[in-house]
């Protein structure tokens, strides 16, 4: 073949294209050593090509689009393969890469879409992006283990590669990677990734299994989105964070086991996952995300971790199987807006003593629930929080404000209610009862004769309907009141006839607080009260008294002192 044909440079070493693009089959002269960019490019009628030893380099586009070339083999003289060098060539179905190529350029080998095998050399270091996009027809790949990347979008829609091997050499996978990788059913990822991509496995809904290693630090969003086939996946402990949508409408998804050091639990990550029945979320998790559960309806049971301070908006909503959930232990100040909406299968929940809101919608629909205690600590119910629910009764802290359509209609609302036994010892003590009921009303409806019974009321429905009502009764101790009790004297011991009929009725009950104000417990304390646990109120000390009302306020809520 003569050398009239071809175009080159100064030097004459590098081919830079052809001018009969007529010509089906072509040997490159000895004197090239690099095929330059676009020196190919689109030419479609070119069916084979046969490459000299002379040649070190293929430059950028050099065969772009050559859709007639079928097979092509590179000498072990070339050291580089230049990016997009091959995209488009959708007729090639084999190429062979000696070892001596060290770099596949970005793009190189996108649209081979009849390509079927590839061997990487054990020269190349890094999978450049978009390396093999969109080639349908490959069914395996070996990387080997000088590979130190896989970049983004590499194998992005070869939906026919059915598994393939990650060695310990590579430490990251690049976003969208594996992207629509639908027929891959197994992957091996050995230990030495650290990151796994946004996107990586998007729809790689053959995907049945995958173990992640202890190496990966992080897990990019949307990383195994809609892996309709996934069944189960292990978070190792080396991963922090669960990042936005990353399991999320993995359909197939019956099991998850979630490492020891995740602390976060991205918005979406498991969305959707209708398999999945049962959930435990480690201790070391603070945050769950808005929308991370929505719509799992196969959901029975979850086990949260205790440190979990915040729950976001629509976090379980839609989960239509879920029957319990307990908050009571946890630090959470708020439940979102929506986060239990749709639970209609719920019949259980335990709040936090520590949450201060339940936001509009939280549990709109959940149409078992017919109970909830709502603790001492909330102040503000939003609009349609309850709902739908069937709750009968509600009792709310005075300090809590909520909407006219926070309960569904049929529900009766009361205040949280306290009534204050004691004996009318002298102007100092019922100046000091006054004080503290003033103080606790601010948190609770407090009960207080000298408050609420009125000249002309029978005394004796009054004390009946306090004792009976309330949800707690403080006993003020002091040796005249358990004298008057004790006797069953005055107010205080027909109130006392009263406490002591039910205490026998509900015994063990923590209804019913002993206050020590004067005196000890031993001469202070009605015999009925036996051993109660009480405290002790006899110091006028401010900074004792502040730190005992406290304790008050802990008792009557009925909060977990236990330390996290």
């Amino acid at each position: 073949m003569s050398d009239d044909i071809f175009i080159f440079d100064e030097s004459g070493t590098i081919l830079k294209g052809i001018k009969d693009k007529t010509i089906t089959n072509i040997t490159i002269p000895n004197s090239v050593t690099s095929i330059g960019e676009e020196a190919f490019a689109w030419f479609t009628g070119l069916t084979s090509i046969m490459i000299p030893n002379s040649v070190k380099s293929i430059g950028n586009r050099a065969f772009e689009h050559c859709t007639g070339l079928t097979s092509i083999k590179i000498p072990s003289s070339v050291t580089s393969i230049g990016d997009w060098a091959f995209s488009g060539c959708s007729g090639l179905t084999s190429i062979e890469i000696p070892n001596s190529v060290t770099s596949i350029g970005a793009s190189a080998f996108w649209g081979c879409s009849d390509l079927t095998s590839f061997v990487i050399p054990n020269s190349v270091t890094s999978i450049e992006d978009y390396a093999f996009r969109d080639c349908y027809s490959l069914t395996s790949v070996v990387i080997p283990s000088s590979v130190t990347s896989i970049g983004d979008w590499a194998f992005c829609e070869c939906e026919s590669l059915t598994s393939i091997e990650i060695p310990s050499s590579v430490t990251s996978i690049g976003d969208y990677a594996f992207f629509g990788c639908s027929g891959l059913t197994s992957i091996t990822i050995f230990n030495g990734v650290t990151s796994i991509g946004d996107w990586a496995f998007y729809q790689c809904e053959g995907l049945t299994s995958i173990m992640i290693p202890n190496s990966v630090k992080s897990i990019g969003n949307r990383a195994f989105y809609s892996c309709s086939g996934l069944t189960s996946v292990t978070i190792p402990n080396s991963v922090t964070s669960i990042g936005d949508w990353v399991f999320a409408d993995c359909r197939g998804l019956t099991s998850v086991t979630i490492g020891n050091s995740v602390t976060s639990i991205g918005d979406w990550a498991f969305s959707g996952c209708s398999g999945l029945t049962s959930v435990t979320i480690p201790n070391s998790v603070t945050t769950i995300g808005d929308f991370a559960f929505e719509n799992c309806t196969g959901l029975t049971s979850i086990d949260i971790s205790q440190r979990v301070n915040s729950i976001g908006k629509y976090a379980f909503s839609g989960c239509s199987n879920l029957t319990s959930i307990d908050l009571f232990s946890f630090s959470l100040k708020s439940i979102e807006r929506y986060a239990f909406y749709g639970c209609t299968s719920l019949t259980s929940v335990k709040i936090s003593d520590l949450c201060q809101s339940i936001e509009r919608y939280s549990f709109y629909g959940c149409k078992k629930l017919n109970r909830i205690n709502i603790p001492l600590s909330i102040n503000y119910i939003g609009e349609h929080s309850f709902d739908g629910c069937p709750i009968e009764k509600v009792t709310l802290p005075i300090s809590a404000k909520y909407h006219p359509n926070s309960f569904d209609k049929m529900t009766n609302i009361e205040n949280f209610k306290v009534f204050i036994s004691y004996s009318w010892d002298n102007e100092e003590h019922k100046a000091w009862v006054d004080k503290l009921a003033t103080e606790l009303n601010k948190y609770v409806y407090v009960i207080l004769d000298r408050w609420d019974l009125r000249a002309g009321n029978d005394m004796a429905q009054f004390m009946e309907k306090s004792v009976s009502q309330s949800n707690k009764v403080l006993c003020i101790l002091t040796p005249n009141y358990k004298l008057k009790c004790d006797n069953r004297q005055g107010g205080s011991g027909f109130e006392f006839s009263l406490i002591s009929a039910e205490i026998v009725r509900k015994n063990p009950s923590s209804k019913f607080i002993p206050i020590l104000r004067d005196g000890d417990f031993d001469n202070s304390c009605p015999t009925a009260l036996g051993l109660r646990f009480g405290l002790d109120f006899s110091s006028n000390a401010p900074e004792i008294y502040k730190k005992n009302f406290e304790k008050l306020l802990s008792e009557i809520k009925e909060e977990d002192l236990r330390p996290n």
